[in-house]
């Protein structure tokens, strides 16, 4: 966990961001107990592709899209 996590403070250093999308029940438990939203941002920890591929278009235009619209984008 240590690596994923020192790996997303690089990204976010470089100005990037890094999306994790959907992570089964035991990843998203030991990501909880570590603070891993603490590396990457609660808003960047995705239940699904979906979700993440809206949040990337977000990300990428600076707005805040609904899935719809996103989806046009893609």
């Amino acid at each position: 966990m240590r690596a994923v996590q020192d790996f997303a403070d690089a990204v976010r250093a470089s100005g990037r961001v890094l999306l994790l999308c959907g992570a089964t029940p035991q990843p998203a438990r030991l990501m909880a107990r570590a603070e891993f939203h603490r590396h990457v941002g609660a808003e960047n920890i995705l239940p699904n592709v979906e979700a993440a591929l809206t949040r990337a278009v977000e990300t990428a235009t600076g707005d805040s899209l609904t899935a719809k619209t996103a989806s046009s984008l893609l």
